[in-house]
């Protein structure tokens, strides 16, 4: 083989894009209480993707379907990142209109949940009006009755040069919810916890990874 032209080979790029995989996660409602502890008040399956130049990440892309909702009362939802913080983050995009409604959530300018230590992005403020549905049915969690899951996106963005890879990996994404008026990430543990956790402790449960 002989190539028809020289020439200088291009240096690699630094930029990259890569996904940490798709989880199911599930709630328990009545946490700290037991409640009935079926795990079904909130079933949300996420693929994350990042975006990342030079070891910094510039763009985390959560892929969402709120696949049941098993509560009788509104629930909210959202992620904390838990080695991030408010000022890490440049702005949140949601590809749906919808997500509130109650207006539950207090917001910074750029998008992260008021009062919190941690950055906290809000995905919904109340999981049946997002889906669709009046009042708080239960949809989703009965064999062979009728439920579209609601797919939604939310793109976060981060400062530049603010965010190493390291501190965005699966067990460093805190997926929580919160039932009526209670702040949405007022106390509760790192998911790392519940990777293979013996006992349950925030109501929140990794139940099944890929599709």
């Amino acid at each position: 083989y002989k190539p028809e032209e020289g020439g200088t080979p291009e240096e690699p790029g630094n930029d990259k894009e890569y996904t940490l995989g798709q989880y199911t996660y599930a709630f328990e409602d009545l946490w700290p209480n037991f409640g009935d502890y079926d795990m079904n008040d909130i079933v949300l399956v996420t693929k994350v993707t990042l975006k990342a130049t030079a070891n910094y990440v510039t763009q985390a892309t959560l892929k969402c379907k709120l696949a049941a909702i098993g509560a009788s009362k509104r629930i909210s939802a959202g992620v904390q990142l838990d080695e991030l913080t408010a000022g890490d983050i440049s702005s949140i995009q949601y590809d749906t209109s919808n997500n509130f409604t109650e207006n539950m959530f207090k917001t910074n300018a750029n998008g992260t949940e008021q009062g919190q230590t941690l950055a906290v992005i809000p995905l919904f403020d109340h999981a049946h009006a997002f889906a669709g549905y009046n009042g708080t049915p239960i949809v989703g969690t009965y064999k062979d009755a009728e439920f579209n899951p609601k797919e939604f996106t939310v793109t976060i963005h981060f400062k530049e040069n603010s965010v190493e890879e390291s501190k965005l990996a699966l067990n460093k994404l805190n997926f929580t919810r919160s039932m009526e008026k209670q702040p949405t990430c007022s106390t509760h543990p790192p998911l790392a916890e519940w990777l293979h956790p013996p006992i349950p402790h925030s109501g929140q449960r990794v139940i099944s990874a890929g599709s």
